[in-house]
């Protein structure tokens, strides 16, 4: 599948604005709150072990950067 020449920079060009506007919106003080720290945390935790799931199976599965 060939890659579009000017995608990535299409795709640069829409996050940096939405990226901006989510940051002009950041109420700082709820940052604090122990609901968000919590939550974070347990985000974390559940992506953490997809990850490690995921690669244990392309371990077990024998797909590496080690073989040609």
């Amino acid at each position: 599948m060939e890659m579009l020449g000017g995608l990535d920079v299409m795709s640069e060009v829409g996050v940096t604005p939405l990226l901006f506007a989510i940051g002009l919106q950041l109420d700082l003080r709820t940052l604090i709150k122990k609901e968000v720290w919590f939550d974070a945390g347990a985000h974390m935790a559940v992506m953490t072990g997809i990850g490690i799931g995921f690669l244990s199976m392309m371990g077990v599965l024998g797909a590496s950067a080690r073989n040609p």
